[in-house]
Parts: C-alpha cells; structure tokens; sequence
C-alpha cells in the first residue's frame, strides 16, 4: 500500500511536513535536516490500508523512536496530522486538483488534475491529467479520460481504462483487465500483464514489454 502521509517530528515538538511530497528524505532535505545521528528528530506515517477512510488511520514511528519522543507528543502530532490528511482525502466532485498529493475516494469526478499526484483512485473518473500529474494506483473501474504532457499513470489493476494518451505521457505498469484505449505523440506504456490491453497507437507511441495474455 502506498506510505501517505509522511511527516518528521523534533525534540521541541515541531511537527514537518510538506502536502507535495509522502518521502522522508524530501522533507530532510526541505528543512535542511541533519540526519547524521539517530534520534535527531523522528520519521512518522499517518497511514492505514484503506487511504480513503480517514477514521482507520494510525500514527506510526519509523524505523526508530528517540527517548525523547513522548506519548503526549505523539497525541498532538496525530490531531495535528488528522487534520491535515482530511483536506487532502477528496470526497467530492472537484473542478481542479492542483498541487500537492491527494486521495480521490470511490465515486468522485475530477476535472482536472494538474501537476499534482494521487496516491490512489478507485472507481472515479479523472478527466484530464496535465503538466507533470501523477497517479500512483488506478483500480478496480476507474478511469482517466485524457494524458497530457509529462502525466504519469504507475499502475492500473483491475478494469481500470486510460482513454487517450498524448504527448510524452506514461502508464508504467498494466496489470488485470486494465485498458489504454489509445497512445499518440510519444506516450508509453512500459509494461503489459495479465490480460490488460492497448487498443491502438498512433505517432511514436511505444509499448515496451507486453506479456499479456493473448486470446
């Protein structure tokens, strides 16, 4: 399951983080962290197995917690979390997404997506993914209506569908019932399993590896 939301704690209790980016190592090197010896400061993960309930998440420390790191100050740092997580959880009908990194709950349309990232999105439609956009797991029948410039599909499971694919836009891994309708300009798709397909490429378009299954 993918990590979301990921966030450093210090000893005086600030709590970084930043809403473009699930890494550690981001956020180290946005705040110019010293990570030379442990217990300079705590790796956290607000996460769950389901991204889209908000009420199953948990706090977690990673890899390490300091002596310092106290129960009230893991308490304050889960309300402060809690609160910042429920703006980037989308449960609602969305003209744009624009920047930062998301959770598109089931049944939600969005507009536009523009250079921002979905950790996952699950039976909801996107209509557009521009500028440097990135969805990290498409499932069950989700879809995407268009890829423009440099957008980034990572995985489609399922019967997810990618409609039309443009410019240098990518779709690294195809697995299940997955379906590109089709690729145009410099689109990619990197990787085929399973019973997924791609419909019909135009211009430069290029699928890399394909071990589908073949009727």
């Amino acid at each position: 399951m993918c990590k979301f939301y990921s966030a450093i704690i210090r000893p005086n209790g600030d709590l970084l983080h930043d809403i473009h980016t699930s890494s550690h190592e981001d956020i180290i090197d946005i705040y110019g962290l010293n990570d030379d010896k442990a217990g300079r400061f705590a790796r956290l993960e607000y996460t769950s197995d389901n991204l889209m309930d908000l009420s199953t998440y948990e706090l977690k420390v990673d890899e390490f917690k300091p002596v310092w790191l106290t129960d009230t100050m893991l308490e304050t740092a889960e309300r402060k979390l809690y609160q910042i997580v429920k703006k980037r959880i989308i449960t609602e009908d969305r003209n744009l997404l624009m920047g930062g990194i998301f959770v598109v709950a089931e049944g939600v349309k969005i507009g536009i997506v523009k250079n921002a990232t979905i950790e996952i999105i699950r039976n909801s439609t996107v209509n557009e993914m521009r500028g440097n956009s990135t969805v990290k797991l498409m499932w069950e029948n989700s879809t995407v209506k268009l890829m423009l410039g440099n957008s980034t599909v990572n995985k489609m499971l399922g019967n997810s569908t990618v409609n039309e694919m443009l410019g240098n836009s990518t779709v690294n891994e195809m697995r299940g019932n997955s379906t590109v309708n089709k690729m145009w300009g410099n689109s990619t798709v990197n990787e085929m399993l399973g019973n997924s397909t791609v419909n019909e490429m135009l211009g430069n378009s290029t699928v890399k590896l394909n071990n589908s299954i073949k009727p």
